[in-house]
């Protein structure tokens, strides 16, 4: 087999599996599905639509944080990591003053929920 030939599969292949996927429907998330934000490990945690809210009263913490009343010190403790790499203010130190003032205000929102779920656990 010369190499004219490995390429014209290789190109082949390509090409085939670009038409089909263009052409195949995509499969639709029915509601007895697993989700995309439930993977295995973290079934205690919420989608970020349910963690919206219109008013402005204060949100409960297992809301902040976006896992459930019931969920383990260990899931909340990822969620706290993994909401304060993304909203911390010296990620946005760059940025315009509203969006470090808007960062600085979700850092304080995140840290008061997990002291308040910490308290409710027994846990420092």
């Amino acid at each position: 087999m010369t190499i004219t030939e490995v390429g014209v599969i290789v190109i082949g292949l390509f090409a085939g599996y670009w038409i089909i996927s263009a052409v195949w429907p995509k499969p639709k998330l029915r509601q007895t599905d697993t989700p995309k934000w439930q993977s295995a490990g973290e079934s205690e945690r919420r989608p970020l639509e349910e963690n919206q809210r219109n008013d402005d009263s204060p949100q409960p913490w297992h809301e902040v944080l976006g896992v459930f009343p019931t969920a383990t010190i260990e899931t909340i403790r990822s969620a706290y990591q993994s909401l304060m790499s993304k909203n911390h203010p010296d990620r946005v130190a760059h940025m315009s003053v509203e969006i470090q003032a808007l960062a600085a205000e979700m850092t304080q929102k995140i840290n008061v929920a997990y002291q308040q779920a910490c308290k409710e656990r027994g846990v420092q």
